[in-house]
């Protein structure tokens, strides 16, 4: 009888570490998809100056990319 609990016992235990396994990876992976999906929008260089920039913080002009108008001024003079 003593046996039959033991094994019992240990069955759950491992159906809980089971679960706690999967549920921490199912977790993770969610994780990693929500970084990953964070760095998606393309970056430009600024024609006059060089900084890199998202596309939806710069200027564009034709096919060229500024950081401010300032710079964008600058170049078309």
């Amino acid at each position: 009888m003593v046996r039959h609990v033991a094994k019992f016992l240990l069955l759950i235990a491992v159906f809980i570490i089971a679960y706690m396994a999967i549920k921490n990876g199912v977790r993770r992976r969610d994780w990693q998809r929500q970084a990953s999906g964070a760095i998606t929008e393309d970056m430009v260089r600024c024609k006059l100056c060089g900084v890199h920039l998202p596309r939806s913080e710069s200027l564009e002009f034709g096919d060229e990319y500024f950081c401010s108008e300032e710079h964008r001024r600058i170049a078309k003079k």
